[in-house]
């Protein structure tokens, strides 16, 4: 007599292997740069990058919770006046995964951003000596973006990113207009 494998077992096995194919690319950590470019009559152009790091977290099949830093320096100086300006961002975002058409997925992002500017000026005083000044101001904003990310392994993605952050939620007079554009590579785990 033959015996069959129960149908709560086939069932079981099924959802188990689905679970399994699921939490096999559940995690995405990304770095890349967020290329920028400054323009001042004394240096002319000058192009600087942001280094990017971060990471996605799924919870749902198209849902997923999107952490990144992001951090730039650029330095300049005219002469008169010694600049070195850091800025650190940190972004906390919702990623819904739009549209998915072979190996490229579109997606979307909505949620936060936290921005924090150190600057330190250097300025020649007419009798040739030094004054040094240093400032921090903190800001946050509504974060919203848009994405396209293409699939080149199983493991591995390009994703090329636009955020922009349109207002100012921290209540001070500055206008908190930022947009980034980002190119980051992948890796699922």
């Amino acid at each position: 007599m033959r015996r069959s494998t129960p149908p709560f077992v086939l069932a079981l096995s099924l959802v188990a292997s689905g679970l399994a194919a699921q939490e096999e690319s559940r995690y995405r950590l990304f770095a890349g740069v967020e290329p920028g470019a400054s323009y001042s009559e004394s240096s002319g152009l000058d192009f600087e990058a942001a280094y990017l790091l971060g990471l996605d977290a799924y919870f749902a099949p198209r849902w997923a919770l999107e952490v990144a830093a992001a951090f730039q320096r650029e330095s300049f100086d005219n002469g008169l006046a010694a600049v070195t300006v850091e800025t650190s961002n940190l972004d906390a975002a919702g990623r819904f995964d739009m549209m998915r058409k072979g190996s490229l997925t579109l997606y979307g992002l909505s949620g936060l951003r936290y921005s924090e500017t150190r600057d330190s000026r250097r300025l020649v005083r007419s009798d040739g000596s030094y004054l040094r000044e240093s400032g921090t101001f903190d800001r946050a904003g509504l974060l919203l973006g848009l994405g396209a990310e293409l699939d080149v392994s199983r493991r591995f993605s390009l994703r090329l990113a636009v955020k922009h952050v349109p207002w100012n939620l921290t209540g001070d007079s500055l206008i908190f207009e930022d947009t980034s554009f980002s190119t980051a590579l992948a890796v699922r785990f």
